[in-house]
């Protein structure tokens, strides 16, 4: 078995969308650096960046440790240009709290960016590790768990954040290394 996921651990982000291999998370996309969504990275050599994410225990610190299931992480953006870094994932946005894209934290990092990552098995307290399928969801006031899906809508690029399940395997995320491809 490989060693626990620690804080500081660079990954991509598959989706299991069933049917649809080859669909990983990517962000600081579009015009805006904003967009989010799942696409191939093997047809994106020169964009591989935007599919590296880093986990961080808190915005301002790595953090180090073994990450847990249950812990709240955030997810950082590898990508980097010039006036376009530090972008982290963040959701439950827009009116149906359904939007999710990769935005610079500031000073202030709302629940938005808070991301509580869980086995899809229920083992609250059991480490992490690299291709373990897990969950993503946000805890914001007030409102049941949101949760990161994606391989939605025409071209299963989109991704969203919404409060159930309704497609299973579109919750679902398996981590990768990233010197693995």
């Amino acid at each position: 078995m490989s060693k626990p996921l620690k804080y500081g651990t660079k990954v991509y982000l598959k989706s299991q969308t069933d049917g649809h291999s080859g669909r990983w998370l990517c962000g600081c996309r579009d015009d805006e650096n904003k967009g989010v969504y799942t696409t191939d990275k093997k047809k994106e050599p020169k964009k591989i960046n935007t599919y590296k994410w880093e986990i961080w225990e808190t915005p301002n610190s790595i953090g180090s440790g073994d990450i847990i299931s249950g812990n709240t992480v955030f997810l950082k953006c590898l990508y980097e240009k010039e006036g376009m870094i530090n972008s982290w994932l963040t959701g439950g946005r827009g009116d149906e709290n359904k939007e999710v894209y990769t935005k610079h934290g500031g000073t202030e990092f709302k629940e938005t960016f808070q991301w509580q990552i869980l086995l899809s098995e229920e083992s609250h307290n059991r480490p992490i590790y690299l291709n373990d399928n897990i969950y993503l969801t946000l805890n914001l006031s007030g409102m049941p768990p949101l949760y990161l899906t994606g391989g939605r809508g025409h071209g299963n690029k989109d991704v969203y954040t919404r409060k159930s399940i309704d497609k299973i395997s579109t919750f679902l995320w398996k981590l990768k290394e990233v010197k693995s491809i």
